[in-house]
Formats: C-alpha cells, sequence, structure tokens
C-alpha cells in the first residue's frame, strides 16, 4: 500500500481505449470505496498523462493513504497501470521507459 511505484500489466488483446477498459474493468489495484456508478464516473482516469513518450490518462483517489495515481497507458495489445504515490514514485515514473 506504500510503495511509491507499481506496475500491472494486461492483456489487451481488443486493442481497447483507456475509457472502454475502466468502463468494462474500472479497476484501482489496493482500492476500496465508492462503487456506485457515479464513482465509477468520478473516479475514472480523466487527466492526460505521459509514460516514456507514450499517451495515457490518469486520476488520483484522493480518499486512499498518500493519494496514489493511476495511470492507464495502452501499447502493443497491453493495457499497463501504474500507481505512483509520492515525490518518490513521481521520480521514478520520469525514469521509466518502454524497451523495444
Amino acid at each position: 500500500d506504500t510503495n511509491p511505484f507499481a506496475i500491472w500489466v494486461f492483456n489487451n488483446e481488443s486493442n481497447l481505449t483507456i475509457d472502454k477498459w475502466h468502463h468494462n474493468f474500472w479497476y484501482y489495484p489496493f482500492v476500496w470505496g465508492d462503487f456506485t456508478s457515479e464513482g465509477k464516473f468520478i473516479l475514472a482516469p480523466k487527466d492526460e498523462a505521459t509514460v516514456s513518450g507514450q499517451p495515457g490518462k490518469s486520476g488520483i483517489i484522493d480518499y486512499r493513504e498518500g493519494k496514489p495515481k493511476f495511470i492507464y497507458l495502452p501499447k502493443d495489445q497491453k493495457m499497463y497501470l501504474f500507481r505512483i504515490i509520492g515525490q518518490s514514485g513521481e521520480k521514478i515514473l520520469t525514469s521509466f521507459k518502454f524497451l523495444k
């Protein structure tokens, strides 16, 4: 729960967009709280984000300790989900690179 940087990788063989992925799966690891349709809309990733030059979307879960930021990023039939906590997490994120 306090690790500043974590990544989950999911198969995305249908190349779903971030919005469609969130609509279908609505997943933030280690987050419990509002599971209503309104909560789903409020917590959807809406802010633009870039990781290793790739466009994504982020959202902050401000009611969880550390106010984790989650970034969804689709790439090569995968959906990457980054969880960033605090300055340490942001620093790690800036040095993250996808390898070819």
